[in-house]
C-alpha cells in the first residue's frame, strides 16, 4: 500500500458518546433495539446506561442494564461496544472481525472472553455500528495511576498478587495455543505472506498513515531495521496484540475475561510476551514507580511463559523492538487526536514511546542504522 492509498489520519477529536447528557438519551433507542432482538420477550426496557470510569482510549463502551419478562422477570447487564468513526486510533478497521473472533474464542477455546451476542451494522441507532456482549463483573488493574502504585492489586497480599499474575500469564498462554487454522478471518494476508510479515506490513502502513509527509527519522530507521532483520521462519500464530493485565478482568485473583482485541494479528505469540514485558516496564520502572513486590522478575516471566506454552521466546530483541515501534505509532496517533491533553510528549516533542524505543535499542545493544 502506497502513502497515496492510505485513508486520511485526521486529527479531529470526536468521542462517539459524550459523558453525561448524551448517554441518558440512548436508553430509548436501545430499548427499541433490545425489544426486537429479544422477541418474543415482553416488557423489554433499558433501565440504565452508563459509561465505565475506565473507558478505553480507542473506542466507546457503554454498560446497559436490560429488564424483560419471559415466564419470570429477567434483568441482565450488557456491554455495548461502539465502532470508532471519526475518533480512529488504528489504521485497520477490524471491528466486525473482533466480534467474530471473540465468538469463536468463547465457543471453541479455553480463552476467557466475554460472551458476545449481537452485531449491529446500522449506524443510525446509536450513531455508529456496535456489538453487544455480556458485562463481566470483576476488577481491572488500573493504568492511571499504574497498578504498581495504587489500586486493588497494590493493596493485595504477596500471595494474592502472585495468584493474579500467574492467572494472567496463563491466559496469555491459552491465547498462544489457539489453533489459527480454525479461526475466522482477522487479517488479510497476501499470497504466501506469513502472519508476522502481514503484521509488519500493517505497521509500516500505519507509520505512513500517522506521520504522512513528515516521517520521524528514528521510526523510519526502525522500520527499515525491522524489515532487514526480520527473522527467517517465524511462525504464523495468534497474537492478542495488547496482552497485559490492564486488559483482563479478575475475580478472586483469577482472570475471567480477556478484553480489547483491536490490535489482534497472526504475528505469533512471541510478540505477546515481548509486549507484556515492555508494558510492565512502562507502568513501573519507566514511570519511576517501584515494581510491586511478589511479582516474578522479567527472567522468571519469560521462563514461565516458555514452560507453559512449550514455545521459546525466540528473537526477543526483534519482537521487543517491534512492540516498542508499534507503541510509538499509537502514541503519536493519540497525540494527534487529543493534543496536549494526551500527556504523552515531553519538552523535546518526543512521545514516551520514542524514549522507550531508544531504551529497547540500548538494552540489546542495537544500532538501527546498521
Amino acid at each position: 500500500m502506497s502513502k497515496a492509498d492510505l485513508p486520511e489520519a485526521t486529527g479531529k477529536m470526536d468521542f462517539l458518546v459524550a459523558p453525561g447528557e448524551r448517554i441518558a438519551e440512548l436508553a430509548a433507542p436501545l430499548t427499541d433495539w433490545f425489544a426486537a432482538k429479544l422477541a418474543p420477550a415482553r416488557d423489554v426496557r433499558v433501565t440504565s446506561v452508563c459509561s465505565p470510569t475506565t473507558n478505553g482510549g480507542s473506542s466507546t463502551t457503554l454498560f446497559a442494564t436490560v429488564q424483560w419478562r419471559e415466564r419470570e422477570p429477567v434483568a441482565r447487564d450488557f456491554a455495548v461496544r461502539l465502532k470508532p468513526v471519526s475518533y480512529r486510533l488504528f489504521l485497520r478497521d477490524n471491528f466486525e472481525a473482533q466480534f467474530h473472533l471473540m465468538k469463536h474464542l468463547a465457543g471453541h477455546t479455553d480463552v476467557p472472553v466475554p460472551q458476545v451476542h449481537f452485531l449491529e451494522p446500522d449506524a443510525a441507532i446509536l450513531g455508529a455500528p456496535f456489538f453487544v456482549m455480556d458485562k463481566v463483573a470483576g476488577d481491572v488493574p488500573p493504568d492511571y495511576p499504574p497498578f504498581h502504585a495504587a489500586g486493588f492489586l497494590f493493596d493485595a497480599s504477596l500471595d494474592q498478587r502472585r495468584r493474579l499474575w500467574d492467572s494472567a500469564l496463563q491466559t496469555m498462554v491459552r491465547v498462544a495455543r489457539v489453533d489459527v487454522g480454525s479461526l475466522p478471518q482477522i487479517v488479510e494476508r497476501r499470497r504466501d505472506e506469513s502472519g508476522p510479515e502481514e503484521n509488519l506490513r500493517h505497521w509500516s502502513d500505519s507509520l505512513a498513515w500517522v506521520y504522512g509527509e513528515e516521517p520521524h527519522a528514528l521510526l523510519e530507521a526502525t522500520n527499515d531495521w525491522l524489515w532487514r532483520k526480520l527473522p527467517k521462519g517465524l511462525k504464523t500464530g495468534l497474537s492478542w496484540g495488547d496482552a497485559r493485565v490492564g486488559n483482563m478482568i479478575f475475580r478472586d485473583w483469577q482472570c475471567v475475561a480477556a478484553i480489547d482485541w483491536e490490535t489482534v494479528t497472526l504475528a505469533g505469540p512471541q510478540l505477546d510476551i515481548a509486549h507484556w514485558l515492555l508494558m510492565d516496564d512502562f507502568w513501573s520502572k519507566y514511570l519511576g514507580v517501584k515494581p510491586l513486590a511478589g511479582l516474578p522478575s522479567r527472567e522468571e516471566t519469560i521462563q514461565q511463559w516458555e514452560d507453559l506454552t512449550g514455545f521459546k521466546a525466540d528473537h526477543l530483541d526483534w519482537h521487543q523492538v517491534l512492540a516498542a515501534y508499534r507503541l510509538c505509532i499509537i502514541y503519536e496517533r493519540v497525540c494527534q487526536l487529543k493534543g496536549a491533553a494526551a500527556g504523552l510528549k515531553d519538552e523535546t516533542g518526543d512521545t514516551l514511546g520514542i524514549h522507550q524505543l531508544r531504551e529497547t535499542f540500548d538494552r540489546y545493544g542495537i544500532d538501527p542504522l546498521r
